[in-house]
């Protein structure tokens, strides 16, 4: 398989912080969050969140919304994915769901494309216009015009 040829300049930059959070181990979990994490695949992320307790049902929602929302194409997923950790310089995100979007079939034409800086090209025009959107919302807060109704001519309105 080809190498991923991203620049170093366009991906997420390393940590600087040498402060970090405990994993808590799973003796030091309650038993329900032990079994919602084994549900989350034990990601670090995850693991975290389990030791706070009363947040951790709302986090692990959001997660099992994301990962394993129906209807949503897994690559899309993960471009989508990729694409905020490039926007919002989460390395984290970015080296996690490189592994990921491998998984779910993203070419590395594909994978590059999601670190470039400025807008999204050289992929299939479908993932261009999620790519478009994505960068809109992550940096906006809002989609244009002209996006959302690309995106309504290529998906319809979802009403469920």
């Amino acid at each position: 398989m080809t190498e991923i040829n991203l620049i170093m300049s366009s991906l997420p930059t390393a940590y600087t912080a040498k402060v970090v959070i405990p994993l808590p181990a799973d003796d030091e979990l309650v038993p329900a969050n032990r079994e919602k994490l084994a549900l989350a695949n034990d990601l670090n992320v995850a693991r975290m969140l389990a030791g706070t307790d009363d947040m951790f049902d709302s986090t692990i929602g959001i997660v099992r919304a994301v990962f394993q929302a129906k209807d949503i194409d897994v690559k899309v997923r993960e471009l989508i994915i990729l694409r905020s950790a490039k926007l919002l310089n989460c390395p984290y995100e970015w080296q996690a769901n490189v592994v990921l979007a491998k998984n779910a079939g993203c070419s590395p034409a594909e994978i590059d494309a999601m670190g470039s800086d400025g807008g999204v090209t050289g992929i299939d025009p479908i993932y261009i216009l999620v790519m478009n959107a994505t960068d809109e919302l992550t940096t906006t807060g809002t989609l244009t015009d002209q996006t959302l109704q690309a995106l309504l001519d290529r998906y319809g309105a979802a009403s469920s």
